[in-house]
């Protein structure tokens, strides 16, 4: 961002001057001091907006040259606002970033800061070197720093298997035993969202054939018949209770006991775990399930979420700086505590070990998926078009009743088509 000069205006001459580009205008003070705007952007809950926005005060009030800038909203609606600052080069000078926008701004010329140019300012040995891998561009620049690592995990309601005098379920077959079981209440062993539903599909797919989703060019790979497979499963889980129908499901019901476990990303483990510990009843993290004998996991991981510096800015080092902060000091570190997730930074993580901060079945869960090793999930895994396809497909059998094969045909041509 540009650098100004603090001055008081006359409203009239504000008006003029936004309009004209104030931004790049220098104003001069009497003192001839100077300052530098930096602009920081991020999305998440009135919590994240909380703790991030008091912990960059507190870094601004330590450093009387700057003047940081917060920009921030739900997720919700973040994607487009933040396209509009990057085609027109205004983007923040730090920015909280989603793994899948890494590929579609590269795709689309757009780039950020190479933060191996800023190796001085920001330790990059603090990160595991697959983990770095997370942020580098095809160009093997590291363009962004991963925040935490996320996982889909099942989170049951331990309580729940209990009174049935079940174990909780390791593989597809033990969900299927434990829906024939509890159906007779109206309890459904494990809920999924649109697109639980399809990385759930995915995996299984994967741990039947062996056969990878996506090939090393980021391109669906899968065959007509392998969605035809997908939505096969897709609608067995449906007709034996293992899922609750998509027009009835509820997340809530988790907390009401209608749904014994939720398919969801460790880092949504806090709202999950409140849900059903509310009621007295106990929460356990699990690896999603598996087949007995698969060929592979099925089953992938990725940055909950990254850093990046504006490859527009004109404070590279104080936005290195300001960035270092954010990743791995004791101000922002013990106030965000595992709220992103386990941070990846080291110094982040021996902050919060010894503030007795890494306990609970977040962190439970997070140690459960690095002891399993998970490959990285392909960016274009998780665009909305896959899910979409199926779902929608699964609808159309559900309830409008379409045959198999003309829904999982429809399907796989949506999937298809250029992303």
């Amino acid at each position: 961002m540009k650098q100004y000069r603090k001055l008081a205006l006359p409203l009239a001459c504000v008006l003029f001057l936004s309009g004209c580009g104030a931004k790049d205008t220098d104003i001069s003070l009497a003192d001839g001091t100077e300052e530098t705007e930096l602009e920081v952007s991020w999305w998440g809950t009135d919590e994240r907006n909380s703790y991030t926005m008091e912990a960059l005060k507190e870094y601004d009030s330590e450093h009387p040259e700057l003047k940081i800038n917060m920009t921030y909203g739900e997720f919700s609606g973040f994607e487009q606002k933040n396209d509009v600052k990057m085609f027109s080069k205004n983007e923040a000078d730090v920015m909280q970033v989603d793994f899948k926008w890494l590929s579609k701004y590269e795709k689309q010329g757009l780039d950020f800061y190479d933060l191996n140019e800023l190796s001085d300012v920001i330790d990059l040995s603090q990160y595991d070197e697959n983990e770095l891998s997370f942020g580098q561009n095809k160009e093997g620049k590291q363009v962004a720093l991963p925040i935490a690592t996320n996982a889909k995990v099942a989170w049951y309601n331990q309580s729940i298997f209990d009174s049935y005098g079940l174990s909780l379920p390791e593989t597809w077959d033990d969900l299927f035993a434990a829906a024939a079981v509890m159906q007779k209440d109206g309890v459904y062993p494990l809920d999924m969202d649109d697109s639980g539903v399809w990385m759930a599909c995915v995996a299984h797919q994967e741990q039947v054939t062996g056969r990878p989703a996506f090939d090393e060019n980021e391109k669906f790979a899968f065959t007509q018949q392998d969605v035809t497979d997908m939505l096969s499963f897709y609608m067995e889980m449906l007709d034996k209770k293992v899922l609750d129908k998509p027009l009835d499901r509820d997340d809530q019901k988790v907390g009401t006991g209608e749904y014994a476990g939720t398919l969801q990303w460790v880092s949504g483990a806090a709202k999950y775990e409140e849900m059903i510990t509310k009621n007295g009843q106990t929460v356990k993290a699990a690896l999603a399930p598996t087949i007995s004998g698969a060929k592979r996991t099925g089953w992938y991981a990725k940055p909950a979420t990254l850093y990046v510096i504006g490859a527009n800015t004109e404070h590279p080092k104080e936005a290195a700086e300001l960035l270092s902060y954010m990743v791995e000091d004791k101000g922002m570190v013990l106030r965000q505590k595992l709220e992103k997730g386990v941070p990846c930074n080291a110094k982040a993580i021996e902050l919060l070990d010894e503030a007795g901060e890494l306990a609970g079945t977040q962190y439970e869960a997070t140690l459960l998926c690095e002891e399993k090793g998970f490959p990285l999930m392909n960016p274009y895994f998780e665009l909305n078009k896959y899910y979409d396809a199926l779902c929608d497909a699964g609808n159309e059998i559900l309830y409008n009743h379409a045959d198999l094969a003309s829904a999982a045909a429809k399907a796989y041509a949506a999937m298809i088509e250029p992303n």
